[in-house]
């Protein structure tokens, strides 16, 4: 089953038959894959009866792997009420760095389109200057001149 369901190829001598296991399962006849392909489904794809779900797979590899998560139930009051202030600090601390992280990415935001804002006026501006600075120039040429 383990090969199988990681996506290799399993000889049919090696398959898992109900019957093996249980006297129930005796009587029923093993699935077998169709021989020929169905319209929907390529000849070179060969798949078992039963779809996988790589998702639910992958979930249930990583449920194995985790560590017990610690319950409430062992411990004596004291000790729950203390665990349960304690997840309620951490709770409420969670929250505020949350709503703390909001109010800085929103800051962030106006901080920048500020920014673009400001750059686009000193280019406005940069322009002006240069296009009064050369008529000016030529005043104080004049002007020079003319003394």
């Amino acid at each position: 089953m383990t090969r199988w369901r990681g996506g290799e190829v399993v000889d049919e001598v090696d398959w898992a038959v109900p019957g093996k296991t249980s006297a129930a399962g005796a009587t029923a006849p093993a699935k077998k894959t169709p021989t020929s392909p169905t319209p929907s489904t390529p000849a070179s794809v060969s798949r078992s009866m039963t779809p996988i779900n790589h998702n639910i797979e992958g979930l249930r590899s990583e449920l194995e792997s985790r560590p017990q998560t610690p319950t409430v139930i062992g411990l004596d009051k004291d000790e729950r009420e203390e665990f349960l202030r304690r997840e309620n600090e951490l709770s409420d601390s969670l929250a505020e760095k949350e709503s703390a992280l909001v109010a800085a990415e929103k800051l962030v935001k106006e901080l920048r389109e500020e920014l673009a804002f400001l750059k686009e006026q000193e280019s406005a501006v940069s322009k002006v200057r240069f296009a009064l600075s050369v008529p000016t120039s030529r005043l104080i040429n004049i002007i020079r001149a003319g003394e």
